[in-house]
């Protein structure tokens, strides 16, 4: 198994680079559920349920964004509360993608010197999360 560093990884709306992103992280969750039947003597079953993904991702803001406009159109998105195409990689050739919803986004300013302006995106998936290996 070879380990992979996080250089090359970079996050996609469609088919448009988020630029200058530093940073994200991706959680998938599966439910279970627990079945209990009549004179069982408590035992339970347990069966999984629907899973879930979510996650976030940080850098520098720049609502410019050069000539993507991507990270405008992320913040546009989640005021009108609009589904993303969303692809975050780990390689050139690893990356989990899917529909998702951008719940919330977070920008600040420090006039410290030597601070930049950042962002912060916040996801949730709707539907399917593929992972592609290739």
């Amino acid at each position: 198994m070879a380990a992979t560093c996080g250089k090359d990884g970079k996050v996609l709306i469609a088919t448009h680079e988020v630029l200058i992103i530093r940073k994200w992280a991706l959680t998938a969750t599966n439910e279970t559920i627990d079945l209990a039947y009549f004179q069982a003597s408590g035992l339970t079953k347990k069966v999984c349920g629907p899973y879930g993904w979510s996650g976030t991702f940080e850098g520098d803001c720049d609502i410019s964004d050069d000539a993507t406009g991507a990270q405008k159109d992320l913040m546009d998105k989640c005021l009108a509360g609009t589904s993303v195409t969303l692809a975050l990689y780990v390689a050139a050739d690893q990356y989990f993608s899917g529909t998702a919803y951008i719940k919330s986004f977070d920008a600040a300013a420090d006039a410290t010197p030597g601070n930049v302006a950042t962002v912060s995106f916040s996801f949730e998936g709707d539907g399917d999360l593929t992972i592609t290996n290739t």
